[in-house]
């Protein structure tokens, strides 16, 4: 009996295991997306401005963000990554209010104040969805997913924008973000 339960468990934990894997590779690939839209749609807004509108197009609004699988078994992921991921969400929605409101008080023709706010907050976002999708690859040993190998490098624009946004942050409160 003790070696039937020995077996079972083995199994039990090699499914788990599997699930796990499972799991972080597709939270993984849609928080990787959704930061390189980011990363897109922050070049559109250079391209537009820097070419007066004939190149790229302005964006002033996040990109969505694909929902999460809901048919796997979340258990089986560590949780401070579960949590990390869940949290996203959250984040979204407070950068949604800082374009919004950016879009509230600036005059109609101030293009250029919603337009860096939104850049801050898609960096800001599309940093931190890389960074977990990296941590997750890292944790359940995925591999890397490097798009600079095909394309431009996204994170380097996310990572900029990203650390302008908190030094922003920490310049109007005296606090890190």
């Amino acid at each position: 009996k003790g070696l039937d339960w020995l077996m079972q468990r083995s199994q039990f934990k090699t499914e788990t295991d599997k699930n796990a894997r499972y799991l972080a590779a597709r939270i993984a690939v849609t928080l990787e997306q959704f930061a390189l839209k980011c990363a897109d749609w922050i070049d559109d807004n250079e391209a537009y401005i820097d070419t007066r509108g004939s190149v790229g197009r302005l964006r002033l609004t996040l990109p969505p963000l694909a929902e999460f699988p809901t048919d796997a078994h979340w258990t089986a992921v560590d949780p401070a990554l579960v949590a990390r991921s869940l949290s996203i969400s959250n984040e979204l929605m407070l950068a949604k209010a800082a374009i919004d409101f950016a879009k509230g008080v600036a005059d109609s023709e101030d293009h250029l104040y919603v337009r860096n706010t939104f850049d801050g907050q898609a960096g800001k976002c599309g940093y931190r969805a890389w960074q977990l999708a990296i941590d997750l690859r890292q944790k359940y040993t995925l591999g890397e997913f490097s798009p600079s190998e095909f394309s431009w490098n996204s994170e380097r624009l996310l990572k900029k924008h990203h650390d302008q946004e908190l030094d922003a942050r920490k310049e109007e409160t005296g606090v890190a973000s």
